[in-house]
């Protein structure tokens, strides 16, 4: 058997939401985020083997969150 080690790093604490749990985060219509994303203003959904659902790392949502509160932050009187 090889030593070899792999070229691949894995996260354990990578978590991975759908469209609904998405929507309990974030109170936006599914129409919403869409726009958001077209405009490349929301981290983009990935497909998991051809298939059809739309997946989101929960750690980008939780950052973008995070960048819109700074950003807010920044503005307010």
């Amino acid at each position: 058997m090889s030593s070899k080690s792999s070229s691949h790093t894995f996260k354990t604490s990578r978590r991975v939401i759908r469209m609904k749990q998405l929507r309990e985060k974030i109170p936006f219509s599914e129409s919403h985020f869409y726009a958001l994303i077209s405009k490349g203003q929301f981290p983009k959904p990935f497909q998991v083997a051809g298939g059809r659902a739309a997946f989101w790392y929960e750690e980008q949502v939780d950052m973008w969150l995070d960048e819109q509160r700074a950003s807010n932050e920044g503005t307010k009187c």
